[in-house]
């Protein structure tokens, strides 16, 4: 008896979608085709390039609007109160996650407020990260939602208490990022495995503890999340580098500082003021070497750029420091949270060929970052502050601080 002929294995097939995001087609993969942002990209840690035809209502070029926004004449404290231009739903096609207008308005504050305007620094690994990787992830994420939504709910918190806004309002805002670190809490210990939801939850959450002045619990978050991405990458699930470099920098710059528990409030602020004088003299030091070399000029860029912020800081900070009479004291500013930024461009001046602009921008923001929250302690004032000597344009700090 013959043997029966099988049918010729045919390869599956499907129709081709000409629909698809950016980031899939170039990729040459399906796409799951959701919208605003595809869920394959989400699940494998991928930035979504959007769709051809249809806007990112999630997420926005925050200065690209308003460009002309900010003018000479308006002072530092301005540079956070003006109005936020955000895109459009389209058509009513997307539905937002974000169902409540505090939910929104404190989104489109984090947004504003984690991505800076203007080129006078070259971007950094934390401000990808904090600006756009997790807020989009946190569009499908649920858990990932929640942390980001208690963060910037703290953060429009501090800027509500420090401009005097009702008291309803900041009721309502203290409230809301309660509740979602409470969901965001539950939604990760109901996770049996680790994974990058759980990351970016764990970042997000170490962001509420550093800017409600918890600087311990801070410090033992960002070592919790440097175990957990590791542990995320040794199983094999794509971890975004931007997301490690934040982190594993994060963890370095936190070494310096004494441990809050044997400090006063006051001594923490001396310490940051004879940081940041320390950081200023050698940016002084620094910046005329590099004019003579044919110096990376982006390197260049974000050295004078954070000694005008480290200028503007020095000057309103003073007034709480007894006029700028620093007592504290360390070794050499290489022991202090610009460490890994001051031996970075030493090697650059060493060795050219082995250097990373995006990794020194990122040793540079944090540090400053850093040294700002460390002494700021949770104050209202000097935390709003430490938000615009971190994120307003240049020229006005500038100017400010003539």
């Amino acid at each position: 008896m013959a043997d029966p002929v099988l049918p010729k294995r045919r390869k599956a097939w499907h129709p081709k979608a000409r629909t698809g995001c950016k980031t899939c087609k170039a990729r040459h993969v399906r796409c799951s085709e959701e919208k605003p942002q595809c869920q394959r990209c989400i699940k494998l840690g991928k930035v979504c390039g959007g769709y051809a035809d249809n806007p990112k209502p999630w997420i926005f070029e925050p200065w690209s609007e308003r460009s002309g926004h900010y003018r000479g004449s308006q002072s530092a404290n301005d540079a956070l109160e003006g109005p936020i231009t955000i895109v459009s739903l389209y058509d009513g096609v997307f539905t937002s996650p974000y169902t409540t207008a505090e939910a929104q308005t404190a989104l489109d504050f984090w947004l504003r407020l984690t991505t800076p305007g203007g080129t006078d620094c070259p971007a950094d690994a934390i401000r990808n990260t904090l600006g756009r990787y997790i807020p989009q992830a946190a569009w499908h994420l649920d858990v990932v939602r929640h942390s980001l939504l208690s963060a910037a709910s703290t953060a429009l918190v501090l800027e509500a208490r420090a401009s005097n806004w009702s008291l309803e309002l900041q009721s309502i805002l203290s409230k809301q990022s309660v509740v979602h670190m409470h969901l965001a809490i539950q939604a990760v210990l109901k996770e049996r495995q680790p994974s990058l939801s759980t990351v970016l939850a764990a970042v997000m959450i170490a962001v509420v503890c550093v800017w409600t002045g918890r600087w311990e619990e801070y410090n033992r978050h960002i070592n919790h999340c440097r175990t957990l991405g590791r542990a995320v990458r040794a199983k094999g699930e794509f971890v975004d580098a931007d997301l490690l470099i934040s982190i594993d920098t994060m963890f370095h710059v936190l070494q310096p500082f004494p441990p809050v528990s044997t400090v006063t409030k006051e001594s923490r602020l001396e310490y940051a003021v004879a940081v940041l004088t320390a950081a200023k003299a050698w940016f002084d030091d620094s910046l005329p070497d590099l004019e003579e070399t044919s110096a990376c000029e982006p390197l260049k860029t974000a050295l004078r750029a954070y000694r005008t912020r480290t200028m503007w800081t020095l000057r309103h900070w003073q007034k709480f420091d007894g006029q700028g009479k620093e007592h504290a004291h360390f070794a050499s500013l290489t022991q202090s949270p610009f460490g890994p930024a001051v031996r970075h461009v030493q090697q650059y001046i060493n060795d050219h060929t082995d250097f990373d602009l995006g990794l020194l921008t990122t040793q540079l923001t944090l540090g400053f970052k850093s040294t700002l929250l460390y002494g700021a302690c949770g104050n209202a004032q000097r935390m709003r502050e430490t938000a615009i000597a971190c994120h307003a344009p240049i020229v006005i700090l500038a100017s400010d601080s003539l």
